[in-house]
């Protein structure tokens, strides 16, 4: 049962007036006795004081104090009227936009005290369980649960945003915890990559096949054949799918109608990674030292030539990182990605980048010495090395919270991206772990076993996938 306080009467009885009256006088007598106590104890100090040999002498106790002077008529202690300022229910005196303004304030710095204001009055309750506060909070906390949402959509079911809201930040706080389900999936064969959002998980396979499931229910559409060999990297924006693969190509998709588009026949090696960036563009590393641009219709936009393979490669508007051996190395691309400058080069890895992200400030990336390093991207410095890993780091993803990575040995690693320190290990052992992906509800994992894994934190057992 709610414990709801009574609302704040602003009027009272004659009967009160008189008792707080009367409570006030005995009030200003006490803060006077207090004041002269305190002056006639600084009297005497400084009376001590001023003798040579006085400086140690205390006021005796049995020393009675001067009577306190008399209060004026019309004087009015300061702390009567703070007093009546904190008896004001100020959320009351607000248009009810202000009052909704303050409590969105109050949670998001503490979700926990914007619980408590629901037990004040019920007034504040009102406003503290309104949907549009609650909505507020939940576009605030931006972390949406995939699946359940769209389920919710799809059956006309009105969620209160209070109850949307409380999931999030329990998802949140398991991510936390490390408190998770793992679902295993067995396939005809290896995944080696795999990429995903709220509509459909996209696995390419070493048998060159890709296979596309809808969301929320894991139906499979007819599988993308072309590929002669493994796939190596998949990313995809919308209706279109880009793939690369040991056969050195590169292949546009429609995932609507599963035809292939345009087949890119540019690189002579493998083609280690693909990255979308903005407007349609997407890059390609390969093992042929070189990175390429394109833009979905097929068509190649830029060519970097480097001194080694690549195997990672990341586009964020104008800007690609990518390595060469052990460096990181910028690049700014020009307005129309025709042409592309080095803007920065990052120094420390002891040997093969294997995988990088960037965003606006910082590049995080893994390596074949068994760390991970986080740089600020404005001076490139380093600021921090993350050790745990036994074996090379494969792939990870950063956001905002964390760090995920996983390495050869199937070792999967959750750091906390604040503190650049680590959370705890999701999984000890296992398969080689080739690509990962999460997002605030799940990690998805491909491992050389030919099985697919997830590790849930929304713990929704029954409204999950099927791969």
């Amino acid at each position: 049962m709610d414990l709801v306080a009574e609302d704040i009467q602003p009027s009272v009885s004659n009967s009160s007036k008189n008792s707080n009256s009367s409570s006030s006088s005995s009030i200003i007598n006490n803060n006077n006795n207090s004041s002269s106590s305190s002056s006639s104890s600084s009297s005497n100090n400084s009376r001590s004081n001023s003798g040579a040999n006085d400086s140690d002498r205390v006021p005796s106790d049995d020393t009675p104090a001067p009577a306190a002077p008399a209060a004026e008529p019309n004087e009015q202690p300061a702390d009567e009227s703070d007093a009546a300022v904190m008896r004001v229910d100020f959320l009351q005196l607000l248009p009810r936009e202000l009052g909704l303004l303050v409590l969105r304030l109050v949670g998001e710095s503490d979700l926990q005290s914007l619980l408590h204001c629901a037990c004040v009055s019920r007034q504040w309750k009102d406003l503290a369980e309104d949907n549009q506060l609650w909505r507020s909070l939940c576009v605030a906390f931006d972390r949406p649960l995939i699946w359940r949402d769209r389920a919710v959509a799809k059956l006309g079911r009105v969620e209160p945003w209070r109850t949307t809201m409380r999931r999030r930040w329990q998802t949140h706080q398991r991510w936390r915890r490390g408190e998770f389900n793992l679902f295993t999936f067995p396939v005809s064969s290896n995944p080696f990559t795999i990429s995903f959002d709220l509509d459909q998980v996209i696995s390419g396979y070493d048998t060159g096949d890709v296979i596309v499931a809808k969301l929320p229910r894991g139906q499979a559409l007819p599988t993308f054949k072309g590929h002669t060999m493994s796939i190596r990297s998949l990313r995809f924006v919308g209706d279109v799918l880009v793939t690369g693969s040991e056969d050195n190509t590169l292949r546009i998709w429609s995932i609507a109608s599963a035809s292939c588009l345009h087949v890119l026949e540019a690189h002579t090696s493998m083609v280690a990674c693909v990255r979308f960036g903005n407007d349609g563009i997407f890059c390609s590393g390969s093992w042929d030292q070189t990175v390429k641009v394109w833009n979905t219709e097929g068509q190649m936009l830029c060519n970097l030539n480097l001194e080694a393979p690549v195997n990672a490669v990341y586009l964020l508007g104008h800007s690609l990182a990518t390595h060469h051996t052990e460096l990181i190395q910028i690049y700014t691309l020009s307005s129309d990605y025709s042409s592309a400058s080095l803007h920065s080069t990052m120094v420390g890895h002891l040997d093969e980048v294997l995988c990088l992200q960037m965003d606006e400030e910082n590049v995080v990336s893994g390596s074949m010495d068994k760390t991970i390093r986080v740089w600020r991207r404005s001076d490139s410095s380093c600021l921090s090395t993350l050790k745990g890993h036994s074996r090379p780091i494969s792939c990870l993803q950063f956001n905002r919270d964390r760090i995920v990575s996983g390495d050869w040995n199937g070792s999967l690693r959750v750091w906390d991206f604040a503190t650049f320190t680590p959370l705890y290990i999701l999984i000890e052992s296992g398969p080689s772990i080739s690509d990962l992906q999460f997002n605030d509800s799940v990690i998805m994992l491909s491992a050389d076993d030919a099985q697919s894994r997830v590790c849930d934190f929304s713990r929704l057992e029954n409204e999950f996938l099927f791969l």
